[in-house]
């Protein structure tokens, strides 16, 4: 009998709901940190203040290369699946 990782096309459908659901969290997280730091200006106007500021604004860059990947393999999974 052969020993391995069983598992059925419904799992793998369902492993890509939930990345496609939690990649959606994580995107409205990263919004929300973006807008508060967006807004920080109102108590922490300085130079350093905007230096972090504009590091974040260069980092969030990323946020959308992160979350098309995610995406990506989420549609991977489900199309293995199909």
């Amino acid at each position: 009998m052969a020993e391995g990782i069983q598992i059925t096309l419904g799992e793998v459908s369902g492993i890509a709901n939930t990345i496609r659901n939690l990649n959606s969290s994580m995107t409205a997280c990263l919004d929300e940190i973006h807008s508060l730091m967006r807004a920080s200006t109102d108590y922490y106007d300085s130079d350093d203040g905007q230096t972090i500021r504009t590091n974040f604004d260069t980092t969030s860059a990323h946020f959308e290369e992160y979350r098309s990947v995610i995406e990506s393999y989420a549609k991977f999974l489900d199309d293995t699946v199909s």
